[in-house]
């Protein structure tokens, strides 16, 4: 792997991070409120220290993806060499966001997201009252991750 290659790579992806700074940093001024559009919304500061590690990683792992590419493809001759290198790492971002779709697609479904379903049956009692039924008590289902509120039907 020839040095200048990786040193390409990184060129091109710090060019790709430096043009999304001046974005980030404009999406972030107060005034951008009043001219935001639904293509670029209004970041917020949480949302721009996102973005920006986002361009960071990017920029870190340019060479990576870079030396992937040079392995699958294998440039023949200098010129394609220096023009896969410079392009692997100007669309670094590119590929990771598209890395970051596909792990988003599938990634599997947690548990406590899934809708359970069954039946609990009993009486709530007031201790004082003498047993009596409570009506329209509140119960919380305990052991579950997502505690459901229920009424509970007094007979």
């Amino acid at each position: 792997m020839p040095l200048y290659f990786i040193v390409l790579a990184l060129l091109g992806g710090a060019i790709s991070l430096t043009r999304r700074v001046p974005e980030y940093q404009k999406r972030s001024a107060s005034n951008y409120l009043s001219i935001a559009t639904d293509k670029k919304p209004y970041m917020t500061k949480g949302q721009v220290r996102e973005s920006l590690a986002f361009q960071i990683i990017q920029f870190i792992s340019a060479p990576l993806i870079a030396i992937v590419a040079y392995q699958l493809i294998d440039p023949g001759n200098l010129a394609s060499a220096v023009a896969l290198g410079f392009i692997a790492g100007f669309s670094s971002e590119a590929i990771l966001m598209m890395i970051r779709q596909l792990t988003n697609k599938i990634t599997p479904v947690a548990t406590d997201s899934l809708s359970l379903t069954g039946s609990v049956t009993g009486q709530v009692c007031e201790v004082a009252g003498g047993g009596k039924g409570v009506k329209g008590a509140s119960v919380n289902l305990v052991g579950h991750n997502q505690s459901k509120l229920m009424k509970a039907v007094i007979f």
